[in-house]
Order: structure tokens, then sequence, then C-alpha cells
């Protein structure tokens, strides 16, 4: 959660509202604050994606060319001391349309976040590597899969990645993996699908965060999501901060049972292969006609780790993503302006019998 005043957070519980959103768009010092042309924004935020359309009142023609221009979407109320926001993640205008018809004039921008621009992003040699291919090969001896996310973020993709602090889900700064770039059939791989590559090593996530330095495009934290998180906000049907409507599902996760197979010998072959296991087949999956749990097993390879330990841990980290990215649930709430991704929420629902 973001840390809002605490005016705001009494203004977002409170039976009646006034929102307020702030549109600042920037683009080195030029600023142009179009907040009260604001008629209509839809902005998702997933995991590995955020986008945004806005459209402004543009009946004056006043509007001008922003495309290329950055925002901190400001969602917010007016509050007692005025309007107050909480800046969400960034955003980059790379469309902008005028658009007319009888009665109305509107301009309409079409925005996208950090994860998209990372797709548009290659190795261009601030990881070294040779012409004109540019790959690079970490060889598991120095680098642990966290130092290699922030090279990649921090020097070819110019965007913070904040310390650990307390984040630690025992791999992403102990395993020190074998990671080619450039390499293969890979070749001119953009930065979203190594750092992809990468989390799925782990048990971690990244979230658009607002700390980072002023000359970066912004920010990442890593996130570690676990059941024992304490929760982060609660929503209730009867008392404030309320919800409108929820709805939660119970997913069956398969494959049930992930076998990660490491340890290739030095010659390209296994005979000293170790076997890796997490496996939820005695309590997720399909039953047959005895009522007995299928194991519904999914096969994979990991020829650079060379311990039982990692083996383990990487096969618990591949079914922890599946779960992980499956919909658990929708709640749909009067705007919080202080929640982010992967944040931890209790909902109370005191409706039916």
């Amino acid at each position: 959660m973001r840390t809002l005043h605490a005016d705001l957070i009494t203004a977002q519980k409170a039976d009646t509202r006034t929102p307020y959103i702030e549109l600042i768009f920037k683009k080195g010092g030029t600023t142009v604050n179009y907040t009260t042309r604001l008629e209509r924004i839809f902005h998702p935020e997933k995991p590995y994606n955020s986008y945004a359309e806005i459209v402004l009142d543009n009946s004056d023609l006043a509007v001008v060319d922003i495309t290329g221009y950055w925002i901190d979407i400001g969602y917010g109320y007016n509050t007692t001391s005025g309007n107050r926001t909480s800046a969400a993640p960034r955003l980059w205008v790379v469309q902008q349309s005028r658009e007319s018809e009888e009665g109305r004039v509107e301009s309409v921008l079409y925005l996208e976040g950090i994860w998209r621009i990372l797709r548009e992003i290659q190795n261009t040699g601030g990881l070294g590597g040779s012409t004109p291919y540019l790959d690079v090969q970490y060889d598991g001896s120095t680098s642990t899969v966290y130092d290699i996310l922030e090279a990649i973020l921090e020097t070819v993709c110019n965007v913070d990645l904040d310390a650990l602090g307390g984040v630690d889900d025992s791999i992403i700064d102990t395993l020190k993996p074998v990671f080619s770039i450039n390499a293969g059939s890979a070749l001119f791989e953009d930065c979203a699908s190594m750092i992809y590559r990468l989390l799925n090593m782990t048990k971690t996530f990244l979230r658009p965060s607002g700390d980072y330095a002023g000359s970066k495009m912004t920010g990442f934290e890593v996130v570690h999501p676990q059941a024992g998180d304490s929760v982060d906000y609660e929503y209730y049907s009867d008392q404030s901060h309320y919800f409108y409507q929820c709805f939660f599902k119970d997913n069956v996760v398969n494959p049930n049972h992930i076998i990660v197979i490491a340890n290739q010998d030095a010659d390209g072959g296994w005979t000293s292969a170790i076997t890796g296991e997490y496996d939820a087949s005695g309590s997720v999956g399909f039953y047959d006609e005895d009522g007995n749990l299928l194991d519904l097993p999914e096969y994979h390879l990991a020829a650079e780790l060379t311990s039982q330990g990692d083996a383990d841990l990487r096969a618990e980290a591949i079914y922890l993503k599946l779960w992980h990215e499956l919909e658990w649930g929708v709640v749909v709430v009067p705007h919080n302006c202080g929640q982010e991704l992967f944040d931890k929420v209790k909902v109370y629902d005191s409706r039916g019998a």
C-alpha cells in the first residue's frame, strides 16, 4: 500500500465522496496540466503490463501534442484540507488523436507503462558482448539473480531497482544462475523477456515503485507474496471502506506436481542428474472414480542447477508462479488511492444467511 495522507484516507472511506484525478504531463522542464479537461479514464494495472486511455475535452482546440510525455496519474479525493492524491506508477503517452463529432471534440491519449517499454528495449551493449550479437554469458560463479536483474534494469533500461531490504525467497539473492543473453535462438531478446526468465527462477515479482533517482525513467521493487503476509487493507459490506461487489474463485491448479531435472554432466549427459520436486497432488487436482486425486506432473530442465536444494526450490517457484498468476477473485470498491499490485486485502461480507 502506498502511504496516504490521513485526510485522504478519511475522504475515500466517506459515504459521500468527490473524486479528484490529477493529470500533469511532463517532458524535461515542460509541464502540461490537463486535470480540468478529464472526461473519461481507463487504466488497468497488471503484473506484467499497464496501460491507459484518457479522454480529454478539446472543444476549444487548445490541447497540444504531448506524445512522448510521461505522467504519474494522481488519484485522489477532495478532502477537508483540499484536493489530495496518490501517484500511480508512471505511464508514457504513445499515441494521441483528435476525435470530432456533433456536439463534442475530444483528444484521446493512449499510454503505456514500464513493462511495455521494456518490451521495446534490447541490450545495446551496456552489459558487454561483441558486435553484432552483443551476447552475454553469466557463468554462475559471481552474479545472483538479483545482480543480473539490477544490471539489466539499471544499465540497459535506465530503471532503478530498489534494494531487497527484507525480501528473501531463498533464491533471488542466493542463486547464481548460468544465464545467457542474445545467445542461441534468443538473439536480440527484449529486456522484458530477459527479466521474466529471471523472475521465473524465483518466487518473487517486480512492482513499479515511486522510489527512484531523478535521472531514471522509473523504478521497481521486488515483492514476495506469501500466505502469511499481513493484511494491507480491509473492505466491508456493512461499514467503510465499503465494497460494491465481490466474487471469489476456487481453482484447480494444474499441473499439480512440478519435477525439475537438474545437474547436467559437462559432456551433455545426465548420469548425475538430480530430480527436484514440488508435489501438491495430495491436496489439489482432479479426482478419479475412486475419489483419488490424479497426479498430473510437468517436467522442466534446469541443467545448470547442481544441488538438490536448488532443484527443489526451482520446482516450488514454478508451481507458486502458476498459483499466483491465476485469477482468484474480484472486488469492486470506491477507489482506494493507495492500492498497489500484490497488496493483500481482506473482505468481510455479511450478506446472506
